[in-house]
């Protein structure tokens, strides 16, 4: 959460909620991981 913290405040000069960059960041790892899950479940 200290990076995404340190992200945000680099991004923009205003606050940018937490949540946001880290939806942001964590959407596609997530989608990657369960693309992953899914091919493994196939074989």
């Amino acid at each position: 959460m200290l990076a995404i913290d340190d992200v945000s405040r680099s991004i923009s000069s205003s606050e940018v909620p937490l949540s946001i960059i880290s939806a942001l960041i964590g959407s596609p790892i997530f989608a990657v991981l369960l693309k992953r899950s899914a091919d493994a479940n196939r074989r």
